[in-house]
């Protein structure tokens, strides 16, 4: 996706929050190429992924207006990929952070599926160093703030109760892993 033209379909976000503002929602996982790995009250999904346009197109073909917003907003010709870090709710698998470490534009989602919106940000390799290291960076010592911007302050009340130490290891030698196959 590219810098929003129009702000009838995306939203610079609230002050004092980078990104951008979609009331739509992102692609899902792709549970067979997922590997999980489970942390108390989350869950984190680890996925090779390839987006590019024919992906948008089937995903968004019945859903007119998500497929306007995303028309909207991306580049002539996307083609990208890598390691997308998903953290979902353990209850019900709902989705609520993702860090897409991509090759060519990484980025991250705070997912609110109440109000089925996302907010996108650009992840900046130059302040901020490869993606997938930050992204497990960010995860261990930001996750519960990370989980109340993305409106999920129950999830982030347990997340800061919880030793997540084990599963945080375990994400760590899983993303690594996918990423180098």
């Amino acid at each position: 996706m590219s810098v929003p033209t129009e702000d009838t379909v995306a939203q610079p976000a609230a002050a004092g929050r980078a990104g951008v503002v979609y009331d739509v929602m992102p692609i899902p996982l792709v549970p067979e190429r997922t590997t999980y790995v489970d942390a108390g009250p989350v869950r984190f999904g680890v996925e090779m992924r390839a987006l590019d346009d024919a992906l948008l197109d089937t995903h968004y073909a019945a859903d007119p207006e998500g497929a306007a917003v995303i028309d909207a907003n991306r580049p002539e010709t996307v083609e990208d990929g890598g390691v997308s870090i998903h953290v979902l709710d353990a209850v019900g698998d709902v989705e609520r952070l993702r860090f897409d470490c991509f090759d060519d534009d990484p980025h991250y989602h705070y997912i609110v599926p109440d109000r089925c919106t996302q907010r996108y940000v650009h992840h900046d390799p130059v302040a901020g160093g490869d993606m997938l290291a930050w992204a497990l960076d960010a995860i261990e010592h930001r996750l519960p703030a990370m989980l109340r911007a993305a409106e999920a302050e129950e999830l982030a009340s347990a997340v800061a109760a919880a030793d997540l130490s084990a599963p945080l290891a375990e994400l760590r030698r899983t993303a690594t892993t996918v990423a180098s196959a």
